[in-house]
């Protein structure tokens, strides 16, 4: 009979009060539930547009952070002329010899 009372007990169980919320970079913060909203706490400066913001949902704050994670990324390429997307922060192509330079005709 106890092991069913705590079997009962662990569906009653809440959930939990706060969340960390992470992308595969980042830690972007701490959700927390307030009543039927979550609200959000920011630990990363590049969530700080999304901090002290309230959500339906943990789910649909990890998708406003990921696309906040997104576009700002987007924001860091660089498109030549030709709409070909770079990095500024890569390094130079190095040719089949192992040098950064084409080599002189």
């Amino acid at each position: 009979m106890s092991q069913r009372i705590q079997n009962q007990d662990i569906a009653r169980a809440p959930a939990p009060a706060a969340v960390i919320i992470e992308t595969a970079r980042h830690t972007a913060g701490l959700a927390v539930q307030d009543g039927r909203d979550v609200q959000f706490f920011a630990s990363h400066s590049l969530f700080q547009a999304l901090d002290g913001q309230r959500f339906r949902s943990v789910r649909a704050l990890e998708r406003a952070v990921s696309s906040l994670e997104a576009a700002i990324a987007d924001q860091r390429r660089t498109r030549d002329s030709r709409g070909q997307i770079w990095r500024s922060w890569e390094g130079p192509q190095l040719d089949g010899n192992g040098a950064g330079q084409p080599e002189a005709a």
